[in-house]
């Protein structure tokens, strides 16, 4: 079976992606996902790797959310460590 993946553009556009739509959502995981699938940016997206990208979404979505629930920033790390920080909450 042929499996797509991110590539570290991709991976780094959703952790950009995730940044700009976090703080409008307030924490709220379904106006999070509308302001997402709204974005210019995830409409490029070739159709077969929406679901590996709505999952990175995703991770980064409860890895921020578990940082804010602590009091650590979220905004201010590199793409890179949020995308690090988020593989264990599924990217």
């Amino acid at each position: 079976m042929f499996r797509k993946k991110l590539s570290l553009a991709h991976k780094r556009l959703a952790v950009q992606v995730a940044k700009t739509h976090w703080a409008a959502a307030s924490g709220n995981q379904v106006e999070f996902e509308r302001l997402v699938k709204e974005d210019r940016r995830t409409k490029s997206i070739d159709p077969a790797l929406i679901a590996l990208f709505i999952q990175v979404l995703m991770a980064v979505f409860q890895y921020f959310s578990n940082r804010q629930a602590s009091g650590v920033p979220v905004l201010d790390q590199k793409d890179d460590e949020v995308f690090v920080g988020a593989i264990r909450y599924g990217a």
